[in-house]
């Protein structure tokens, strides 16, 4: 590195600065096989890295805050199922379809998380008050009703009105489709 006087002429000052941008060059040179090594490697690292973006998959799940209906309220509620009241995003909505595998998780009492297994039975719009219909277009979460049909046997601490949290399976996606590319 050069330090310059104010008291040089500015064309050797320029000389010196080319001449240690000409010696840049040096430095990119691989002089052992263990530097070329290196480089392979890191290239190739870039490459799987590049393909598992294109190629690869990865799952694409959502997590949904819901209210579980009490047990009176279940109307026509098959044996195995559990209903909930969902809030969702307007655009994700209609992602959510029949068959679609989740899980109920309600966090007990004593804080220690319970979840059950199943998938969507039906997911039917529930019925607001004549007064949300005006501001409704423009409401960015949904209400939905939703129906699931159980995997794993349902216990007591499911029956009354409490919210719960509901993931729910969606698929799987390219890598690629998490930066807004690809398929969704």
């Amino acid at each position: 590195m050069f330090i310059s006087s104010p008291f040089d002429p500015v064309q050797d000052v320029v000389a010196e600065a080319k001449k240690e941008r000409a010696q840049l060059d040096h430095l990119l040179k691989i002089s052992t096989p263990s530097e070329s090594v290196l480089v392979l490697l890191t290239a190739l690292v870039i490459i799987l890295f590049g393909a598992w973006l294109l190629f690869g998959e990865v799952a694409r799940n959502l997590a949904i805050t819901g209210v579980l209906l009490p047990s009176g309220e279940q109307e026509q509620m098959t044996v195995g199922s559990l209903q909930a009241v969902i809030w969702l995003q307007a655009d994700i909505a209609d992602e959510l379809k029949a068959g679609t595998p989740v899980t109920i998780e309600v966090n007990l009492s004593e804080g220690t998380p319970r979840r059950v297994r199943g998938e969507i039975d039906t997911l039917a719009p529930v019925a607001l008050p004549s007064w949300y219909a005006p501001i409704t277009p423009k409401a960015p979460v949904t209400m939905r009703r939703i129906e699931v049909a159980l995997k794993d046997s349902l216990g007591r601490e499911f029956l009354g009105a409490q919210e719960c949290r509901i993931l729910a399976n969606l698929g799987w996606q390219p890598p690629v489709a998490l930066f807004g590319l690809g398929r969704s």
